[in-house]
């Protein structure tokens, strides 16, 4: 007998040490709320796939650490209703003080006819959580029906090639159809971005226009006669006098057409060397 009751004791404090294990951890998985209307259907949420993780739902140790996790205006509602000691009771004070006050019909409409319009694909996909959500908070019921439709809905606004690529893929959850859509589309942008860096006119083969008119005319005027010399080319003006200002122009121009002269040479012989490749 003794040694039965020894066993006995063994295993209520073992059960005993488990249940204060599973408090504190549950103290952390229980998400915080603080009355915010467009919040309520994830915090719901959050609350009871944590309490999935614990046998006894109805200890009243549950309730308070619900309790704890509420701020603002929740706090405020709970203190209001006064008899909310069960998570149950929790639920339905703050979804008639926060809940949706749109019909699910009106909802379903919303989430059919939802547009991205200029939302990023982040902002998107958390309007398209948020209906679905909503809709299931009414309706815990019709989860996979909903969760189908919004996953429908996100599909229907996205890129053409990224909605196949998705359903290509099988994706069955609106998560990760989010995810998937933002590898492709950056894919995308990438490809598009590259295409336009391709076909930007090349400006390399273009010779710029350096000399102004007034100096091709003085040296229209004043044609020189080239003689070669090992060191140094000579320029000989022999049809008129010139003054020295027409002089240092005119030697300034003979410097830059030999600059002009060689660059021509140099685009004929890459052209030339292009032509044969």
């Amino acid at each position: 007998m003794a040694s039965g009751s020894k066993a006995g004791n063994e295993s209520l404090v073992e059960e005993k040490v488990a249940i204060e294990i599973a408090y504190p951890t549950l103290s952390m998985l229980l998400p915080t709320y603080d009355g915010n209307r467009k919040t309520l259907s994830f915090y719901i949420e959050g609350v009871e796939n944590a309490l999935d993780l614990i046998a006894n739902k109805t200890d009243p140790s549950i309730a308070c650490l619900i309790r704890n996790k509420l701020t603002g205006k929740a706090v405020e509602a709970l203190s209001q209703s006064g008899g909310a000691k069960t998570w149950p009771e929790i639920k339905a004070t703050l979804i008639k003080r926060f809940g949706e006050f749109r019909t699910e019909i009106q909802l379903v409409q919303e989430l059919m006819t939802s547009t991205r319009d200029n939302l990023s694909l982040e902002a998107f996909g958390d309007k398209i959580r948020h209906l679905a959500s909503t809709l299931i908070l009414i309706d815990p019921n019709k989860r996979e029906y909903y969760e189908q439709m919004a996953l429908i809905a996100f599909l229907e606004k996205l890129n053409p090639i990224t909605a196949i690529i998705i359903k290509l893929k099988n994706i069955e959850n609106l998560e990760e159809a989010i995810i998937i859509a933002k590898q492709e589309e950056f894919k995308l942008r990438a490809k598009k971005s590259l295409n336009k860096e391709m076909i930007k006119p090349s400006t390399s083969n273009v010779i710029p226009q350096r000399f102004n008119q007034n100096k091709r005319e003085l040296l229209n005027k004043n044609k020189p006669s080239y003689t070669e010399n090992p060191k140094r080319k000579m320029v000989h003006y022999q049809n008129e006098a010139i003054t020295d200002e027409e002089l240092a122009d005119i030697l300034e121009l003979n410097e830059d057409c030999d600059d002009e002269d060689t660059q021509q040479e140099n685009f004929q012989i890459d052209s030339e060397n292009e032509n044969i490749k």
